[in-house]
């Protein structure tokens, strides 16, 4: 039995591992253990991820905390596909979606893109 079931709000595969979403198309072999590995690294991972995001979009949010900015901004999901994190809904502003590129098992970040 599968830890991906398909999410007629997100309109894909969704699985939930310690907390975080995560989500592909189409469940293929070793896709299990793929959102596993990258649920831990992405909780591993987590103060240079903020701190890359804090880089990105410091003109629009200002100075804040590492901490204070991953609480804000919600529960991840993570697109195993696509190789992006997605906070959906966050508080931080009530407006923003944002969404981080990053590569490998959260070992290196590309882009921030703030939609909305």
């Amino acid at each position: 039995m599968s830890i991906f079931k398909y999410d007629n709000q997100y309109k894909t595969q969704v699985a939930k591992v310690d907390g975080i979403l995560l989500c592909c198309q189409e469940v293929k072999n070793g896709c299990e253990q793929k959102a596993i590995e990258l649920a831990a690294a992405y909780k591993s991972r987590l103060m240079p991820l903020a701190e890359f995001i804090l880089k990105e979009t410091s003109l629009l949010y200002g100075k804040m905390k590492p901490e204070d900015l991953m609480r804000s901004l919600g529960i991840p999901m993570i697109d195993l596909d696509r190789h992006i994190v997605s906070y959906l809904d966050p508080s931080l502003d009530h407006e923003h979606i944002i969404e981080v590129e990053f590569g490998g098992l959260f070992d290196r970040f590309f882009r921030v893109s703030v939609d909305g």
